[in-house]
C-alpha cells in the first residue's frame, strides 16, 4: 500500500489524547502527516463527517474517513484499503429532525443536504424518515407522540 504512505494525512475535531494516539498509527504505519488541510492533503481523517473542515475536504475532493481505519489498520499490524473505509455521503437518507428551533434547523438542514441526505418536513405515506434526530431535552410526550405516528404508517 505504498501509494497511501505517499498521501499525506490531516487529523481533525480529535481530543489531544485521541490526536496522540492517531499519530502513533501514523507513525508505525510510516504516513505523512500535514498538520493543515491544505490542497497537498490526500485524506482527511475527522471525528464528525458533517463538520466544517469535511464539508472543505470534500469540496476539495479529497477522502475522508473516519479514524476507524487507523484503528483496525492497527488492530490487524497492517494498513487496510482505505477506500472500504471512505466516507462517501449519505445518499438519499431522509433525515427527521425534532425540537430544534428554526435557525438550528436551517443550519443542520444545510449540513445534512452537503451530504447528500433528505430533510423531511412533513410525515406522510411517502416521507417515512429512515433517521430521526431529536434535540437533547426534548419533550418525552411529543417524542412518544411521533413513534406512535410513524408506527402507524408503517403498519398501514
Amino acid at each position: 500500500n505504498s501509494q497511501t504512505t505517499e498521501m499525506p494525512l490531516h487529523l481533525s475535531g480529535f481530543n489531544q489524547e485521541t490526536k496522540e494516539k492517531l499519530i502513533e498509527y501514523l507513525v508505525s504505519f510510516e504516513l505523512k502527516l500535514d498538520e493543515n488541510l491544505t490542497f497537498n492533503t490526500d485524506v482527511l481523517i475527522c471525528e464528525n463527517v458533517l463538520s466544517q473542515k469535511c464539508r472543505i475536504a470534500k469540496i476539495l475532493n479529497k477522502k475522508v474517513v473516519l479514524k476507524k481505519w487507523l484503528e483496525e489498520s492497527a488492530l490487524r499490524n497492517r494498513l487496510l484499503n482505505i477506500n472500504d473505509f471512505e466516507f462517501l455521503a449519505l445518499h438519499s437518507l431522509k433525515i427527521y429532525f425534532m425540537g430544534f428551533d428554526a435557525f438550528q434547523l436551517e443550519t443542520l438542514k444545510s449540513s445534512v443536504q452537503f451530504v447528500g441526505a433528505e430533510v423531511i418536513k412533513t410525515l406522510d405515506e411517502s416521507n417515512i424518515p429512515e433517521i430521526v434526530v431529536i434535540k437533547e431535552n426534548y419533550d418525552i410526550a411529543k417524542i412518544k407522540d411521533f413513534v406512535n405516528k410513524i408506527t402507524e404508517k408503517i403498519s398501514k
